[in-house]
């Protein structure tokens, strides 16, 4: 029986019971070649490079990472640098999520009618998201359906409210009625608030 090669990298394999005064090199080669091939990967002495198929797809530098193809994260991203965070989770995270000011967070439970992506603006707690790309409501005019020029003249709002909402004391609110609250919401107006319907 004959030396034999790995499939993948040729490394040789000597033959059982022969290679007496040569299987000493042809280890030595293989050692060899796998230090270069881990090397690749690892990036002790140069680039990193994790391949698919001899295909590079993601590389390392001095500067970071080279990514080629698409990225698939199954969990939540931390930018420790300035520990901003990209989070999802289920439902809104405004008193429930704990970020740093320019963390997003999108929420997988968003319905037509909710914000899907969310800014955290102001504090350190788990306060202080907003809606992304919000401009303080919905508008029709010179842009179509949804606008935010001067345009825009007429402030827009559903006639069914369908959430619990509550207009804290220091708040003042308003809508162009008439308004249904749905069964089984509250809309609740704090003492000291105010809520106009017009």
């Amino acid at each position: 029986m004959a030396d034999s090669t790995t499939t993948a990298y040729g490394l040789v394999q000597p033959e059982v019971g022969a290679s007496a005064d040569t299987w000493g090199e042809k280890i030595n080669n293989d050692l060899a070649s796998l230090d270069t091939i881990v090397d690749a990967i690892g990036g002790k002495t140069a680039a990193g490079i994790l391949s698919h198929i001899d295909t590079a797809k993601l590389t390392t530098s001095t500067d970071g990472v080279t990514l080629a193809g698409a990225l698939e994260i199954n969990s939540n991203v931390n930018i420790t640098s300035g520990t901003i965070k990209w989070l999802t989770g289920s439902g809104e995270p405004e008193t429930v999520v704990t970020a740093s000011v320019g963390s997003l967070y999108a929420n997988t439970a968003a319905g037509a009618d909710d914000a899907t992506l969310w800014v955290k603006n102001v504090g350190t707690g788990n306060t202080g998201w907003e809606k992304a790309g919000t401009t303080g409501g919905f508008y029709k005019g010179d842009n179509g359906d949804v606008g935010s020029g001067l345009g825009d003249i007429f402030r827009v709002n559903n006639q069914e409210l369908t959430a619990n909402v509550t207009i804290d004391a220091d708040e003042n609110a308003s809508c162009a009625g008439p308004l249904t609250v749905n069964t089984g919401i509250t809309l609740t107006v704090a003492v000291g608030g105010n809520l106009v319907i017009l």
